[in-house]
């Protein structure tokens, strides 16, 4: 009798134990925050140039960027010493194949991150609510100008007021 077996679901038997399947997903998921991490140092030091302006109520070094860079350049180090040493699998656990070890965090890896953004480029207009509330980012809003004007008539003056957003 032929069982077949999906393409999915061959790294999952070609592990030798239940342990080492756990111990593959702990890893993954020990990937995936480390991406974040990743991305919110880098984040840190390339908003500090983008929005200099912006009003902060906690900065590091508020006078000049070198604590931004110091701190962030540190976290984000440690985050990818972290991230490379995640691909080295454990040795107080027979978890098989090398290659399947490797192959599995990093396919994981990419599945995971490449999913949102394949959901948001196939996203329909459809899907966005005309009456949803949501207050803009202070980067989103558009500056008001407000144009003051005096007309005066037959004695009178009258203030008129424009405001455009």
């Amino acid at each position: 009798m032929r069982i077949d077996t999906p393409l999915s679901f061959v790294p999952i038997h070609s592990l030798p134990s239940v342990q080492s399947f756990y111990q593959i997903l702990s890893q993954l998921t020990v990937l995936l925050y480390l991406i974040m991490y990743l991305l919110m140092f880098s984040g840190a030091i390339v908003l500090r140039y983008k929005m200099k302006k912006a009003e902060r109520p906690f900065a590091i070094g508020r006078k000049s960027n070198v604590g931004i860079w110091i701190i962030g350049g540190l976290g984000f180090c440690g985050a990818l010493l972290a991230f490379v040493l995640s691909f080295i699998p454990p040795s107080q656990i027979n978890v098989g194949s090398n290659t399947v070890w490797f192959s599995v965090l990093i396919i994981g890896c990419i599945v995971v991150v490449a999913t949102p953004f394949i959901i948001y480029s196939l996203r329909k207009p459809s899907w966005k609510d005309p009456n949803a509330q949501i207050a803009p980012f202070h980067w989103e809003e558009q500056p008001v100008q407000a144009a003051t004007t005096a007309q005066t008539t037959t004695g009178t003056t009258t203030q008129t007021t424009n405001t455009t957003k």
